[in-house]
Order: structure tokens, then C-alpha cells, then sequence
């Protein structure tokens, strides 16, 4: 069946419709037992140029409220699969995507060859055994580039690209690294 897709033009205007997503969408499964399968597209994050508007972080706000599906990826691959896997789903995605990404070469540690991985599921994308860095979106090719730097003085940082932003307890988070 149909399955909506909304883009909001900037995750900064989402703020307008917050009610609609937090109280209707996001509680309408555990008030009624009908699911509210809708994937609102929220492109996020400033870039050259954007200055204090239209650049809001706005996933960890949405991430605690309860029915709601916050995923962000960061590459092209993820992207796709993870579009396609936001649309399967009964229930409301905020589907994030940095706008730095859009511009953004391709490192050559995060592959679009990479293994698909649910909605859910981390990935360890750089192996290390001194400290782990959590990051999503944009800011896992920024942990990969501080990772790059502590490496030539001797320091092996795992990076791990979370893929999707809830607020998990860190058992949680470890289970699900793949």
C-alpha cells in the first residue's frame, strides 16, 4: 500500500509541525493499535553559507520521544537502504540527512560496498583498541579524521558510525555494533 514520504525543505521547520509528529504520529500505535507508517525526510546541519538558520541538529530532541525512528546515515549506500527500510516500516521515521553529506567525497574507509545493515544496527567502520568514538552522520568522517591524526602518534581508535540516534543505554548500543 501507500506510504507517505515527506521532506521537510530544512529540519528546522519541522518545529511547526513538533506536536503533530511527537503527539499524533509518534503515539498514534500505542493509542489506537493502528500504525502511523509515514518517513518524514529532514535534511539538517549547516553548511557553508547557512549561517544560524535552516542548520538545526534537531535528531536528539525528536530521539526522546517515545514511537518515533531516528536514522542517519552517512554515506550513499546507507542512505538508499536505509530510505528503503525507513518506507517498510509501521512506524514514523525522521529520516536525517546532514547537508554536508550532500557535498561530501567519499572516504575510502566508508565503502558503498559495505554490508547492508538494519535500521538499528551500528557499524564499526574504523577497528582500534585505545578508545572508541561514537558518531553518525557527518561527524564519522570527522572521527575518522581525528582517528587518522592520533594514529601517527600511536593511538588506535575504533570509530563506530551509530546509524540511528534513540536513546539507548550503552549495553544496548555495544549489542548492537555489528
Amino acid at each position: 500500500g501507500f506510504k507517505p514520504i515527506v521532506e521537510m525543505q530544512f529540519a528546522d521547520f519541522s518545529s511547526v509541525g513538533f506536536n503533530q509528529i511527537v503527539n499524533q504520529a509518534g503515539t498514534q500505535f500505542y493509542r489506537t493499535g493502528v500504525p502511523a507508517p509515514i518517513t518524514v525526510r529532514l535534511p539538517s546541519g549547516g553548511t557553508p553559507g547557512s549561517g544560524p538558520f535552516q542548520s538545526q541538529m534537531i535528531k536528539s530532541v525528536y530521539a526522546y520521544y517515545p514511537g518515533l525512528v531516528i536514522v542517519t546515515s552517512a554515506t550513499v549506500a546507507d542512505a538508499y537502504s536505509m530510505l528503503v527500510d525507513a518506507v517498510a516500516l509501521d512506524d514514523p521515521v525522521l529520516y536525517c540527512e546532514h547537508k554536508f553529506l550532500y557535498r561530501w567525497l567519499k572516504s575510502d574507509r566508508l565503502s558503498d560496498d559495505d554490508e547492508k545493515l538494519p535500521i538499528g544496527q551500528a557499524r564499526i567502520v574504523r577497528a582500534g583498541k585505545h578508545a572508541t568514538v561514537v558518531a553518525y552522520s557527518a561527524m564519522v568522517h570527522e572521527a575518522l579524521r581525528a582517528a587518522d591524526l592520533l594514529a601517527e602518534e600511536g593511538w588506535e581508535i575504533e570509530v563506530v558510525d551509530l546509524r540511528s540516534v534513540k536513546p539507548l543505554d550503552t549495553d544496548t548500543i555495544v549489542a548492537s555494533v555489528a
